[in-house]
């Protein structure tokens, strides 16, 4: 059905470059001769001041016209237009400019010939389709996997070879989820895709239905039970539809033909860019499971109880890859390098070799080279984008081809744990300095060979660093509103409101706001809001200057408290205070040319957010997000009728409102392609990809909005087959609820309906328990509120980079911009009294005529200076932050323990940065229940492993092995984890410690990790106990 394609060659495609740029030469000097045949040799030499008539430049126009064709002439006229421009602009002419000839590059006709005959078909499949449905009807049959692809291929837009599968792999595991909450019940599965990011497909009421049935009748059945499971889901759809449908007597060789009729369906019955993306063209991220019940909702959810967040269950005694190397036949791999070796230009001839040499294997899909050989193609030649250089895959291949020979002997098993615990097996075995390589080759790897053996899921241990994730949330108008009420309640800055609204309903980033000058707000008949660079701020990029009318996009209430903000600064330019030149709208109290600090501007709208919605991983930036996603909708609400009140139609926007803002930015036309790119240009983004393929999440409910719009009721036959009952009964009950109902609505009973019959012989889903949405009160944080200074110091990262700068320059540009100048001499102030601290020490020192203190702040008490000590590694900035976190949960819960073990910690971790050193038993066991209550408290805390190594006392009654048991008693431990060292005298002006000295430290310390994960417990520790200190006017000593 295709049209044959042309194949050309590298040579042939120069060839005709170097003929086209002759071919424009030979223009260009036929223009330059008309010019000296009218006698305007000036033009040639460039004379300036000329004032040139339209006479001459229209019949050189006219002649260009008459003479030349196509793209030549298209060359002639642009030449004579740039020349002219040229003139204009560099010698000072006067001259009008004829216009450019341009090539508008358009879409492939609708009508071509590869669209064509599938479109002939379309037709005679759904006529096909429609008396097959009947025919199972009739005869009462089971419903199979296959005719619930099939009819979501047909029905639903399922219409991506990628997406079948993965659809096949979630409706397999009894990943279908239903939601009755809108208007009409939406049915979708959900699955992560390549790149990490959520994806979904919302089905049509008939593929619901279907779906339901099918669920119901193998309840209790693995995916093993189904026929030919490890067959790919085309090839057991074709079996289908040769077998029941005759499709040979529709025109249909092969699955790939119906699939692309289904293509050519769908490509007349969506709007072009949903098109593009049921066929996976478009790389979007869809929310995640609990973004979007919460959506779908409209209430925040506990995160611990949303459906489809639970992870698959996993064996509870995992197999070792050496235990099953035993079920595996050892078989020598070949190895395949030296099929790699050739130049980088040869890489198609290097995929044609490892074709062969699967081939000449056999295509047995479970021997190691096989798989390693197809690993080779799929990265080389993937389809629709430019695959890895062959350099490139030549040494990924190099990372893992002999360590995998190690571990599996040569042959792949057919188990996914078996290959996942050897996977992690290999990662864990690597050293440190190339484990990331190894990973990120593994990672590849795994996804081809779990792609090919449609097994669900990456490897938990390999999936666990990616980089690849979209941050997918945003928030619905009521959470918003509900924001700013709560914001309002507590008393929050105007500025804090003003930054809200610009980020919801106008989009801009965070520096974009905080970059916004009070003569970019035009109070004019029109307000408008003025996004550009200026000496104080320049702009992510060029296509971030854009021009917003406010009235359009906020409410005459949101515009008050705007206008309240830009007349306040407006008093301080009458009072002299600042230039209107360079004052911000949200300026310094100190410095008005200076922005206000991110956390006071940011913090308490994140906060409110989080509360609002009950998710601790919004952002303000998902504001900006938020943005992108209520545009689209609102503005595809003509192609798409109720886009603007999803996830319920009934309660759209006003169309007031929304025709407004679509003249706005679009103007009038039922164009659908500038809706687009008004989006793209109302965010700030060059093109609408990057609009779509990381701001835009609601692709998935739009494409399902629109299938639901365009399915058909099937017959009363067919739906008494799909409920159990009878045509007569499905008769009785349309006429109960209204013959002249909507088939979109009228199947929202009918999925009910199946829902309650089937609710025994389906498996029990996971409850939805609604959050509470009360304000948050003492119980989340003692006290009062905190301060901006503590709020500075959430993510360890960035507290430690303050805290450095701090330690130096108080002044300092980048603390400007981070805190303000009273925040920052605040935290400069703790920071100097903690270091300051001469107390007690277990031997003397010199306090250099300075007076002995202590600092005490409720039941913290810091008697030893303490320095700041940076995180150079990665992975120990994440332990700390885990510690942190830990840190802040019980210190909420348990304010009193966690200063108490805090004072503990810097009593006894004093100069020794590498171990903890104990000589009281009651000191260790205090400090092990701290760690023990970090874990309880937060299960992000780390999971450590701690070397314990006792040094008795050589002067103690008691022996060795006394003090060790001693120890290991009071502490719980196995006296096997407690390393004995020989005995040791202590210094004799102190008295020797019954039991010896007890040092703990980290298992993996090493070169690339000093300290271990007790410097990142140091770390953690310092940010928490300035934090505390700064809750304080000063700190008392």
């Amino acid at each position: 059905m295709r049209p044959p394609s042309v194949r050309t060659s590298a040579v042939d495609l120069q060839q005709r470059r170097v003929r086209a740029e002759h071919s424009r030469v030979q223009v260009q000097t036929q223009v330059r001769e008309w010019i000296e045949e009218q006698g305007l040799q000036d033009w040639l030499k460039g004379t300036p001041g000329l004032v040139i008539g339209e006479a001459p430049v229209q019949a050189l126009r006219y002649r260009i016209d008459q003479e030349f064709k196509g793209a030549e002439r298209r060359w002639a006229a642009n030449y004579l237009s740039s020349g002219l421009e040229r003139g204009r602009l560099e010698r000072g002419w006067t001259v009008r400019v004829p216009p450019r000839v341009l090539v508008l590059r358009t879409p492939t006709p609708p009508l071509n010939a590869e669209t064509f005959p599938a479109l002939t078909l379309v037709g005679a499949i759904e006529h096909a389709l429609d008396t097959y449905w009947l025919r199972c009807a009739r005869d009462k049959s089971a419903v199979s996997l296959e005719q619930v692809l099939i009819s979501a291929i047909w029905h639903s837009a399922l219409i991506s070879q990628e997406r079948i599968r993965q659809v096949a792999s979630a409706l397999a595991q009894r990943r279908l989820r239903i939601c009755f909450e809108p208007q009409c019940p939406w049915a979708w599965v959900e699955w992560t895709g390549r790149a990490g990011n959520w994806q979904r497909l919302v089905f049509d009421p008939l593929t619901t239905l279907l779906a339901l049935r099918w669920q119901a009748q193998h309840t209790g059945t693995a995916l093993s039970t189904e026929p030919r499971p490890n067959v790919a889901p085309g090839r057991r759809i074709w079996t289908v539809l040769e077998r029941d449908l005759n499709a040979e007597s529709l025109g249909l060789r092969h699955f790939s033909n119906f699939l692309q009729c289904a293509q050519t369906r769908w490509h007349y019955r969506l709007p072009p860019f949903l098109a593009e993306c049921a066929r996976g063209r478009i790389d979007s991220a869809c929310l995640p499971p609990a973004a979007w019940w919460r959506w779908l909702l409209g209430t925040p959810l506990q995160l611990d109880t949303v459906p489809g967040t639970e992870m698959p269950a996993q064996d509870a005694s995992p197999r070792l890859p050496h235990q099953a190397q035993a079920s595996l036949a050892p078989h020598a791999v070949i190895d395949i390098r030296p099929l790699l070796r050739s130049a980088p230009q040869r890489a198609r001839q290097v995929a044609t070799r490892l074709r062969a040499h699967k081939k000449a294997a056999g295509d047995d899909p479970d021997r190691l080279d096989v798989v390693l050989a197809q690993w080779m193609i799929d990265l080389l030649q993937p389809q629709r984008r430019k695959g890895v250089r062959l350099s490139s895959a030549r040494e990924l291949l190099t990372r893992v081809d002999r360590r995998l020979d190690a571990v599996l002997g040569g042959r792949v098993p057919a188990d996914a744990a078996i290959w996942g615990d050897a996977l992690q097996a290999i990662v864990q075995a690597t050293r440190e300095s190339q484990r990331n390589n190894v990973a990120t080759a593994l990672r590849l790897l795994d996804r081809s060979v779990r792609n090919h053996r449609c097994w669900d899921g990456a490897a938990q241990d390999l999936a666990a660093n990616a980089q690849t994730l979209v941050d997918a949330q945003l928030l619905s108008e009521a959470e918003f509103r509900a924001v700013l009420d709560t914001l309002q309640r507590r008393a929050a800055p105007q500025e804090c409101l003003v930054a809200a609204i610009l980020g919801y309903r106008c989009g801009l980033r965070r520096t974009e706001i905080r970059g916004l000058r009070w003569i970019d707000v035009q109070w004019q008949q029109q307000p408008l809001l003025l996004v550009r660079s200026h000496a104080g701020r320049a702009l992510k990029r060029d296509s971030g200057r854009r021009v917003l009318p406010l009235s359009v996009f906020c409410s005459n209430e949101e515009l008050e408290r705007i206008r309240q903000e830009h007349a306040a600064t407006q008093k301080r330019i009458d009072a002299g205070l600042a230039n209107r030149d360079t004052v911000l709208l949200l300026p310094d109290p100190e410095e008005p040319d200076q922005p206000l600090a991110e956390t006071a501007v940011f913090d308490p709208v994140t906060e409110a957010m989080q509360v609002v919605c009950g998710d601790p991983a919004l952002r303000f930036h998902h504001l900006r997000h938020s943005a992108a996603n209520q545009l689209l909708l609102q503005l595809m609400n003509d192609p798409i009728a109720g886009a603007a009140g999803l996830p319920d139609t009934k309660g759209a926007i006003d169309a007031q409102t929304i025709a407004a803002r679509r003249r706005a930015l679009v103007g009038v036309g039922p164009a659908q392609r500038p809706l687009l790119w008004a989006v793209a240009a109302f965010m700030g983004h060059a093109t609408p990809e990057t609009t779509l393929g990381s701001y835009v999440h609601l692709l998935d409910a739009l494409l399902g909005l629109s299938v639901r719009q365009v399915s058909l009721q099937p017959p009363a036959e067919v739906l008494g087959w799909l409920v159990g009952s009878t045509a007569n009964h499905v008769h009785v009950l349309h006429h109960r609820w209204g013959v002249d109902t909507a088939w979109p609505d009228l199947s929202a009973h009918w999925v009910r309906e199946v829902s309650s019959k089937l609710q025994q012989s389906l498996p029990a889903p996971t409850k939805i328990t609604r959050r509470n949405t009360a304000p948050v009160g003492a119980s989340v944080e003692p006290g009062a509120a905190a301060p901006p200074e503590m709020a500075a110091l959430l993510n360890i990262t960035d507290a430690l980079d303050l805290l450095a700068v701090l330690a130096k320059d108080p002044n300092a540009p980048r603390v400007r911009r981070r805190v303000s100048a009273a925040q920052a001499r605040r935290i400069h102030d703790g920071m100097a009294a903690w270091s300051g601290v001469c107390g007690k020490s277990p031997r003397p020192r010199a306090h250099g005529g300075r007076r002995g203190y202590a600092i005490h702040i409720g039941h913290l008490r810091l008697d030893r200076p303490r320095q700041l000590q940076q995180l150079r590694s990665r992975e120990l900035r994440h332990i700390a932050q885990a510690w942190l976190d830990g840190l802040r949960v019980c210190w909420r819960a348990r304010p009193s323990a966690i200063e108490r073990g805090l004072s503990l910690h810097w009593r006894l971790h004093d100069s020794d940065v590498h171990a903890v050193a104990f000589t009281k038993v009651t000191d260790a066991v205090r400090w092990k229940k701290l760690v023990d209550l970090l874990h309880s408290q937060c299960p992000n805390a780390p999971s450590l492993e701690w070397t314990w190594r006792l040094e008795p006392s050589a002067r103690s009654p008691l022996s060795a092995a006394v003090q060790r048991q001693r120890w290991a008693s009071r502490l719980g431990l196995d006296v096997s984890a407690i390393t004995c060292l020989p005995s040791r005298s202590f210094h004799p002006s102190r008295p020797a410690p019954p039991l010896g000295r007890l040092r703990v430290q980290d298992v993996q310390l090493g070169k690339a990790r000093p300290g271990g994960s007790l410097t990142a417990l140091d770390a953690a520790a310092y940010v928490m106990t300035l934090s505390i200190l700064v809750r304080t006017k000063r700190p008392s000593p």
